[in-house]
């Protein structure tokens, strides 16, 4: 009995170890659905945002595919338009360099031509400064004076001929009523004392420009190699330094001459390519000394150093090298 009752709680112990069993195993079978039912549903829920991300994709890189042929077409476009335009450019260019080598050939022609006319003006030049002569004697009447008086005895006049200076001399009444019957006969007021004949005269009312434009041959011949010397010579008053000097606002040869010299110089370097060296000296020669008008000044004074308030001559060396 003893034997049967322990074999009957054994079955009893088993039945409910089988019991508990198979509950765990219902317990772990339906775990096991609801854990696959949620992993179908989490894959059918990835597969379908993958194909949904997928078709995205699909959808942007077709779009960015056909963006890119439609730059490359463009692209194309362009490179055909740009190899069309250098195709111009280089036709246009090689045209340009035959334009060039022509125009070089006809510069240099020019150049050969502009050389000989250089030399034939040189010897027009030369020429006419012999004709003129190496050495010319002008003449320059001044206004009479306040200090003068109103009236002059004597009368200075070209008489119309630039190359005679005629001195006459005024008739008083007395003599005019003498004369009177000559002067209706067509006879003069004025007695000529003295005739004159010189290369040019100007007459009272003569400008420093007129005066400039008579010798500024003069002043252009140190740039072709050849010096040139201006020399003003007269009594205390006569206008010497007016001349030369020039007064406030009005010029003189000096002035006119450096400005004249440096204008054509710049000319010449930008037509001829010359280079240009040059000095300059001021001075005033009275009673037999020499005065530097330039001494003991700096770059930018502007007045000179006058040492005589009166001078019997003034005197402008033009000495000039170019290359």
């Amino acid at each position: 009995l003893t034997l049967v009752s322990q074999v009957h709680t054994t079955v009893e112990d088993l039945r409910s170890a089988n019991t508990a069993t198979q509950r765990s195993h219902e317990n772990s079978k339906n775990q096991l659905a609801t854990l696959k039912s949620d992993f179908q549903l989490n894959v059918q829920q990835m597969t379908e945002q993958n194909n949904t991300a997928i078709e995205t994709l699909k959808s942007e890189y077709n779009a960015i595919m056909n963006d890119r042929q439609q730059r490359i077409e463009e692209y194309k476009a362009r490179m055909d338009d740009k190899r069309h335009q250098l195709s111009k450019l280089d036709t246009h260019l090689r045209e340009l360099r035959d334009t060039a080598r022509k125009n070089n050939e006809h510069i240099e022609l020019l150049q050969i031509r502009k050389r000989e006319d250089d030399a034939v003006l040189m010897r027009l030049r030369t020429n006419l400064h012999e004709m003129k002569g190496n050495v010319r004697v002008v003449t320059r009447l001044r206004p009479v004076l306040a200090a003068e008086g109103e009236k002059k005895m004597v009368h200075v006049s070209s008489d119309g001929n630039p190359q005679f200076l005629k001195i006459e001399e005024e008739i008083n009444q007395q003599q005019q009523q003498q004369q009177q019957q000559q002067q209706q006969q067509g006879g003069s007021k004025r007695t000529t004392l003295a005739t004159f004949k010189f290369d040019r005269t100007f007459g009272e009312s003569a400008t420093q420009s007129e005066i400039f434009e008579e010798i500024a041959n003069i002043v252009q011949e140190p740039l072709h190699g050849r010096n040139g010397t201006i020399f003003a010579y007269g009594p205390t008053g006569s206008g010497k330094t007016y001349t030369m000097q020039g007064e406030n606002n009005i010029e003189g040869i000096f002035t006119k001459s450096c400005q004249h010299l440096l204008n054509s110089a710049e000319k010449l370097v930008h037509s001829e390519g010359w280079t240009f060296s040059m000095e300059l000296s001021f001075f005033r020669i009275c009673n037999d000394q020499i005065f530097d008008q330039l001494a003991g000044l700096t770059v930018g004074d502007t007045h000179t150093n006058n040492s005589s308030s009166s001078s019997n001559d003034d005197h402008y060396n033009n000495n000039n090298n170019n290359n």
